[in-house]
């Protein structure tokens, strides 16, 4: 079976949005050994509510030791691939070390870095306003809102065809 690590942090002070794209995402992949990696007990409490293993990270771990820590941790679980979606100081040298490990899929919405990832999506869709530094020159680039991880009920909506009245009939004020 193909194995996973999903890479992701989330609390309510930093926001839960990374948590719930990844969720979403990992609920797709349900023929994956899947294993979250995560430091905030808001995230890793999230995680564990949808039936996920999550290894817990010290939240005041340094670079250097949660680098050593996540080869370990792949070491032992042996992906196919890491999923990594954080807001750190040195993103792309932080995919840069686990590219080392394994194949890496890298959720992006800032640019300006440098891209050591097979994989590059950011899904806010401004394609072309994000400058990102190619370094691994097969990376696959994907941008736009096709590839936002709805979870199934609020995909199943959208696709809907709906009926759109050129008149309100209803306004409410609030």
């Amino acid at each position: 079976m193909n194995k996973i690590i999903f890479r992701v942090d989330g609390s309510h002070q930093l926001g839960m949005g990374d948590v719930i794209s990844m969720l979403n995402l990992a609920e797709e992949l349900r023929d994956f050994d899947i294993l979250f990696v995560s430091k905030y007990v808001d995230g890793i409490k999230k995680i564990k509510e949808f039936g996920y293993n999550v290894k817990e990270i010290p939240e005041s771990i340094s670079y250097e030791d949660e680098i050593k820590l996540m080869k370990k941790i792949a070491g032992d679980f042996r992906p196919s691939a890491i999923i990594i979606e954080l807001i750190v100081n040195n993103y792309g040298e932080y995919v840069k070390e686990m590219s080392k490990i394994s194949k890496t899929v890298v959720i992006d919405f800032f640019g300006e870095m440098n891209v050591y990832s097979d994989v590059l999506v950011n899904w806010m869709g401004l394609d072309g306003n994000y400058k990102y530094n190619f370094l691994n020159k097969n990376t696959k680039y994907y941008s736009g809102l096709d590839y936002i991880p709805l979870n199934k009920e609020i995909n199943a909506y959208h696709i809907l065809n709906k009926k759109i009245s050129d008149r309100a009939n209803n306004i409410l004020i609030t």
